[in-house]
């Protein structure tokens, strides 16, 4: 505004400063200078006009923003004149009007769509997907992002409601809301969303109840409300009124209101699903393997065996790709997979190879489980499938949601209603939550069972560089998840029965879907073992047993086996599983060949185990113990070798120090050279090995010399650059001694501050550094 590049005189003819107007303020109408004093102000927007200008203009003055016109008006001055105001309220009328009919059309396309379309089978909102393009709906709910949650059709149902609880309106889902309105969200409105969910009205009272809805359904629409907001990742500020809304204390505290209401008995009953009993999950396996289609028999078996050893999800299991099941090479006779997928997964360190144990109760044993399904699934679906658990489907998915369907109808039947008498419901995560109680109530450690159900942790900085395989937490689990004990199926020797032998006539189908041969062997030992055991024949289908016992007999004479007529090829043996060291060992429990296939022996066996297991850890205990033990006595030899060596180096100090010189008297008893007493030069020695020759050098002097103390102020002008030097260690000795220690222990005080090991010459230029930024605080008096 100002134009002090050509100042000018002032534009009012009664200017009461005259001359130039230095301090100047150009007038918005004429662009002359003008003092700001001799100036009118303009009440509508603050301009400084000068009186020419201010008369022309009329009483009320505006300025609009948009056509930069003047009016007059007998309101209150705006920023916008009529005609802007005219044109901007036809614009927003023609855009409410283009939104209301552009929402005409999708409702109408969407209704005609649907009229078309046959009618879904399950919920029409699981079949609803979002527009695959960003830029549409870009600055919207709609907008899409790379890491966008599986559930992100129930987060809109969840925005959609909540808008239409806000506005009064209601929302079809997905609807684009813009970000301009989401920010526009405050914590009240969220908590009133939750309360009626909670407790059904809007201002609940300390008194209610929050009988309509539980607190983990509140967390939930929190989440989903959170996930849209822009502000996401920042908590609510309330002095600024800017944040997450959903981040509030408002909200916080009404959750944590209806959890103490919950936990006092008077909330919503819980929904959630409660843990199989081991009763109940045998009675859903006996009640499957009774079935005659085999993926009923077999497959969803086999998936809820994974799942319980694995303490999984059954939608992550059946995610399970087949090159993620391998031969374990650190553990023979075992396997080892990898569960890459799973709902709180976000790196790959959270997806280690984990161990696959054989269980002595073949109901448990899951080596067995995947030997039957891969070999009949392979079969009747043909391989090169690239996941294990499809039973013929073409998703994940959908293979998740028939074993919902089928497990559905399994805990309707009267069977299961009479063994369910506990509280709570079954579910598909019933399975994860009885792996999870069986393996600690068997003494798994938490850490451990969380490392086995791949649980995250609190994370930190060793995670980063510290291996994601850890075999010994996970084999301990893995161990005690096998009911009636770990074991590894072990071909007998007199069989004559190979490696060949079992992939060609037991698991050809195994063998050729590209599995490891090694991986086919352990599973093929396995199917081998049940084929021969009275129990376990049952779940073998017909055609495969007749398959496995023709080939046996066929080929007995030319295996030369001498095993006797109904005795079993296979072994079960029980192995113990332990650590060493960090390191995972298993080992065998030294049970005969032979010796478990008939109850007797089993029997002997239990009574055995718990003995040998006991024994064996007191064995490794010991040993542990003799090898702190050991350590122990290495520590306390290295600290007595390192007394030592400080004991002989202040006692040859001690030995070097020399005495005080005295002459010898004659045998008259007069002191020899009575006549020519001795001459002491005022000398400093040369290069003193130790402090303690300084000392001396000092008090008594040295080699014939006179004392240093004794010098005169001539004599010490000769030697003043060592003496210096030398007298800051004896002013400190000095000061020591004064104060009540002994010379000798007053210098071993200072060679203990500056080390033993240093010269002379290096604890002098120490010293002599300290001193200058004052004493060493160990020194100090």
């Amino acid at each position: 505004m100002s134009n002090r590049n050509n100042p000018g005189p002032c534009a009012n003819p009664n200017c009461q400063f005259g001359g130039v107007a230095q301090s100047i303020h150009t007038c918005p109408d004429c662009k002359l200078n003008i003092h700001i004093p001799c100036g009118r102000e303009c009440a509508d927007i603050h301009y400084i006009l000068c009186p020419a200008c201010f008369d022309k203009r009329p009483p009320r003055d505006v300025w609009c923003k948009s056509c930069k016109a003047r009016g007059n008006e007998e309101k209150e001055p705006s920023v916008l004149c009529n005609a802007c105001k005219k044109k901007k309220t036809k614009r927003k009328r023609a855009t409410s009007r283009h939104h209301q009919e552009e929402e005409e059309k999708q409702e109408a396309k969407q209704e005609e769509q649907e009229e078309s379309a046959p009618p879904p089978k399950r919920k029409r909102r699981k079949n609803r997907q979002l527009p695959p393009s960003i830029d549409d709906h870009k600055d919207t709910s709609m907008e899409r992002r790379l890491s966008e949650p599986d559930s992100i059709m129930d987060y809109h149902d969840y925005l959609a409601e909540f808008m239409g609880f806000r506005d009064g309106k209601q929302y079809t889902s997905p609807h684009p809301f813009p970000n301009s309105d989401l920010a526009k969200i405050k914590p009240k409105e969220v908590a009133q969303f939750l309360a009626m969910k909670a407790y059904g009205k809007r201002n609940p009272m300390p008194e209610d109840n929050p009988t309509v809805g539980r607190a983990n359904s509140l967390e939930y629409y929190k989440k989903a409300l959170s996930y849209f907001m822009p502000n996401r990742l920042n908590g609510w500020n309330y002095e600024v009124g800017w944040g997450n809304p959903t981040k509030s204390n408002d909200v916080n505290q009404l959750i944590a209101a209806v959890k103490k209401k919950e936990a006092c008995g008077l909330g919503k009953p819980s929904q959630a699903r409660r843990d199989f009993d081991k009763e109940e999950f045998d009675q859903i396996m006996s009640h499957l393997e009774m079935q005659s289609d085999i993926d009923l028999k077999l497959g969803i078996p086999c998936l809820f065996k994974f799942a319980y050893h694995f303490i999984a999800r059954l939608d992550d299991t059946c995610k399970l790709r087949r090159s993620k099941l391998q031969r374990n090479v650190r553990v023979p006779d075992t396997l080892r997979a990898k569960l890459q997928w799973a709902k709180n997964t976000r790196t790959e360190k959270e997806c280690p190879w984990q161990i696959i144990f054989g269980s002595m109760c073949s109901m448990y044993c899951l080596q067995l489980a995947l030997a039957l399904h891969l070999e009949t699934s392979i079969s009747r679906h043909g391989g090169d499938k690239e996941f294990i658990f499809h039973f013929g489907k073409s998703t994940p998915k959908s293979a998740n949601s028939y074993v919902g369907t089928e497990l559905r109808k399994v805990l309707q039947a009267d069977i299961i209603e009479i063994i369910c008498g506990e509280d709570g419901k079954l579910g598909t995560h019933s399975t994860r939550k009885y792996g999870t109680t069986a393996a600690r109530r068997r003494g798994g450690r938490k850490d451990f069972v969380d490392y086995r159900a791949r649980w995250k942790q609190s994370s930190k900085q060793q995670d980063k560089y510290a291996n994601a395989d850890l075999p010994w937490p996970d084999g301990d689990v893995a161990a005690r998840l096998c009911v009636d004990g770990p074991i590894r199926y072990q071909v007998k020797s007199k069989s004559g029965i190979t490696t060949e032998w079992i992939i060609e006539n037991v698991v050809p189908n195994i063998a050729s879907d590209g599995y490891h041969r090694e991986v086919a062997r352990v599973l093929g030992t396995a199917l081998l073992w049940a084929a021969f055991d009275d129990k376990a024949k049952d779940t073998i289908p017909l055609g495969l047993l007749g398959q496995i016992h023709e080939a046996y007999e066929r080929n007995k004479v030319v295996l030369h086996g001498t095993l006797e007529e109904d005795e079993n090829p296979v072994a079960q043996i029980l192995v113990e599983v332990y650590e060493v060291e960090g390191i995972l060992m298993v080992t065998d429990m030294d049970v005969e060949e032979g010796g478990q296939d008939t109850q007797q022996g089993r029997q002997n066996e239990d009574n055995r185990r718990g003995g040998d297991i006991s024994l064996r850890r007191e064995i490794h205990e010991l040993k542990a113990t003799m090898g702190a033990i050991k350590n122990q006595q290495d520590q306390l030899k290295i600290d007595s070798n390192q007394n030592f060596k400080q004991l002989f180096r202040h006692l040859n100090r001690i030995e070097s120090q020399p005495g005080r010189r005295t002459r010898v008297a004659d045998d008259d008893g007069a002191p020899a050279d009575q006549d020519h007493p001795p001459e002491h030069h005022a000398r400093l020695a040369r290069c003193p090995k130790t402090l303690h020759l300084l000392w001396d050098e000092w008090t008594n002097g040295i080699n014939g010399n006179k004392a240093a103390r004794t010098f005169t102020a001539r004599e010490r002008g000769r030697v003043k650059h060592v003496f210096s030097k030398r007298k800051i260690l004896w002013d400190k000795v000095s000061e020591l001694v004064r104060s009540g220690d002994m010379a000798s222990s007053a210098i071993d005080k200072i060679y203990d501050v500056y080390g033993g090991g240093e010269s002379v010459t290096t604890i002098l230029k120490l010293m002599q550094k300290d001193k200058q930024i004052g004493e060493h605080p160990l020194l100090r008096v």
